[in-house]
């Protein structure tokens, strides 16, 4: 098995995952449902056809299938005018669906561009001993410590072109193109938030990895004119990553 690969991974992220209503739920429309496909880098993208929606399918949109964890794009929707029957989604299918399978299309999403850039985050727990006349006796935990998160990527531009997606920036501050983005916190009283997901699909096997940094808040933004790059400190309103591994 292979260290994963830079190369191999893409980043989203997304606003609240919540179902929009009204046109924006469908179903997978094929008797036969689709398979995975295996290995995961033979084709970059699958078509499938679908019903129930009662307007088209936006170019650009964002789709998940019933119960996975794992955004799909819609790359292209046909026919050309009125309620889509036909979805190319990228990146191509990671867990096989089943004829009838929901299909529910979120707010919004971008994919971002790392460059020479990384991601870390860092997943604690707290342990508290208890001595019994100073020698350790037993433990238990502590209060729960949330994930923190490190991010650089490529500084192209900080605020997006009116009508074009939104650059990281706006899509971490609720900005400009971001301006309409809806918090993925369930309180609406608490900060902003966006979910953000890796996906790992090596180009040496049948394997994959979708990963889930949910609730993720950006405590600090520090910007390397001379390197090109932004760094991202954050932390997230979660224990643990949300991890989907996907194997034939």
């Amino acid at each position: 098995m292979a260290v994963i690969d830079l190369r191999s991974v893409t980043l989203w992220i997304t606003d609240n995952a919540t179902p929009l209503t009204g046109t924006t739920v469908g179903a997978v429309n094929n008797v036969a449902g689709y398979p995975a496909v295996l290995p995961f880098t033979t084709v970059a993208s699958s078509t499938i056809a679908v019903d129930g929606f009662t307007a088209k399918v936006a170019v650009g949109t964002y789709l998940q299938f019933g119960t996975h964890m794992q955004f799909y794009e819609v790359t292209a929707s046909t026919p050309g005018s009125g309620a889509s029957t036909g979805l190319t989604i990228y990146p191509a299918l990671l867990q096989p669906l089943a004829d009838d399978d929901v299909i529910n299309v979120v707010h919004n999403g971008i994919y971002c561009k790392l460059g020479e850039g990384n991601l870390t985050y860092s997943e604690k727990r707290n342990l508290i001993y208890v001595r019994d006349r100073g020698f350790i006796d037993t433990m238990k935990v502590g209060d729960d410590e949330p994930m923190d998160v490190s991010l650089d990527f490529t500084w192209e531009f900080l605020r997006g072109a009116s009508g074009a997606p939104p650059t990281i920036e706006e899509a971490l501050k609720q900005i400009g193109e971001a301006l309409n983005w809806v918090s993925t916190s369930a309180d609406p009283c608490e900060p902003y938030s966006v979910n953000m997901w890796l996906l790992d699909i090596p180009p040496c096997g049948t394997d994959a990895e979708s990963i889930q940094l949910s609730e993720f808040r950006w405590t600090s933004l520090d910007h390397d004119l001379k390197g090109g790059k932004v760094s991202v400190k954050a932390s997230c309103n979660a224990l643990y990553a949300n991890i989907v591994h996907a194997a034939p």
